[in-house]
Order: structure tokens, then sequence, then C-alpha cells
């Protein structure tokens, strides 16, 4: 699952984990910035990252045959990109790390949902092509999943049964 700050990328993937029976690999921002007292650095960021994959390495070894991530690589790109207007090089080690078989870009087009770890509830649209404009670049299996959630899930597990065929 990839995309900007309330897109329903945690939703869809617990769905999808649900529906699948499969591993479900949380958004390692999360823990990490809700036990932060002060503001985050960049450092943070790749602390993020480490945890993200360290996480998903962990869920791998349980089961090779489909894990779902909430949030990866993309995420913390843009994320450095637009905070501290660059991208670490190892950021680009992890992304050639794992290659996902589909990402899932989640498209923001219901109604932003307050949060208080979430910076950008006006960008969500340009931060949506940025990830979209990535994503292709490195020409990645990518659904773009929008539309109401019982939408977004039946293109995700139809996307995901194929893979499986």
């Amino acid at each position: 699952m990839t995309g900007p700050e309330s897109s329903g990328k945690t939703v869809l993937g617990k769905t999808l984990s649900d529906h699948f029976k499969v591993s479900f690999v949380e958004e390692q921002a999360r823990l990490y910035l809700s036990g932060k007292a002060d503001p985050y650095q960049l450092e943070d960021v790749i602390s993020i990252g480490e945890m993200q994959s360290a996480a998903i390495e962990e869920a791998l070894s349980r089961s090779r045959e489909m894990v779902i991530v909430d949030t990866w690589i993309y995420v913390l790109m843009v994320w450095s990109k637009i905070r501290f207007g660059r991208i670490p090089g190892q950021f680009f080690e992890w992304k050639s790390k794992f290659t996902p078989s589909l990402y899932v870009l989640c498209k923001p087009d219901f109604p932003w949902s307050t949060d208080p770890l979430r910076e950008h509830p006006h960008h969500r649209e340009a931060l949506f092509q940025l990830y979209r404009a990535m994503l292709l670049q490195d020409n990645v299996p990518l659904l773009i999943a929008d539309g109401p959630e019982g939408n977004r899930f039946s293109l995700a597990k139809e996307r995901v049964e194929k893979l499986f065929e």
C-alpha cells in the first residue's frame, strides 16, 4: 500500500490481509512517532525505514506466499523529499531490496481524516501525483485504488487474485 496521508492505505491493507488470511505489516512510522516528544528529523525517517524493512523481512520469513505492507519505500521517499528536500541514498538501496508483485496506490478522493501525525490536509492530490509519477517512472506493477472503500477492495482483490492464477 502506498499513497498520501489519509488515502485509505491502512484500511485497504487490513481488509485485503483479512480476506486473504495473510500477514499485515503495520506502518512503523506510527509506532515510532507516537512515542517521540521532539520534532522528527531526517535521521528519524531513516530509523523508521530500518524498522519497516525489519518488519517486512520478519513477515516474509513467516510467509513467502503473500504479505500486505502498509506503506513502504515510496512513502519514505516522498516524505523525505517534501519535508527535507532530499531522498537519502539508503532509500534507493531499500527500494531494490524488496520487489513487490504489486504496488497499490491509494487515491485521496474522500474527505480528510484528522490525525495528529498527518501534516498535509490540503496537498493530498499533489502528493498523489508525485507518488504516481515516481511509480510510473520506476515501471513497477501498479494499481490505483480509488472510489468508495468497497470499490477499492474489489479492484485490489481482483488484481491480487490474478497474481496467483
